[in-house]
């Protein structure tokens, strides 16, 4: 499965507050204000729902949550074994 893809899909169609706003997996979202916590939430019902992917408190922190690839490389990947 494309992790990066789906989640970036995600981000875009959901949760960016304007068309086009989000479009790179490096693209900072939280330290630019893309999204907020609520979107944070958001994201890991979709992690959860989506892949299967539980995040534990420890881990909801801002390296691991600002671009689609944190989010991946950090959380996704670990949690699936990739």
């Amino acid at each position: 499965m494309d992790y990066r893809a789906a989640l970036l899909e995600f981000v875009r169609d959901h949760l960016a507050p304007e068309p086009g706003m989000v479009t790179a997996y490096d693209q900072p979202l939280l330290s630019s204000g893309v999204i907020d916590s609520f979107a944070v939430a958001e994201i890991l019902g979709f992690l959860e729902e989506e892949f299967g992917v539980a995040v534990s408190d420890d881990n909801v922190r801002l390296e691991n949550l600002d671009t689609v690839e944190a989010i991946v490389i950090n959380l996704v990947e670990p949690a699936v074994g990739s």
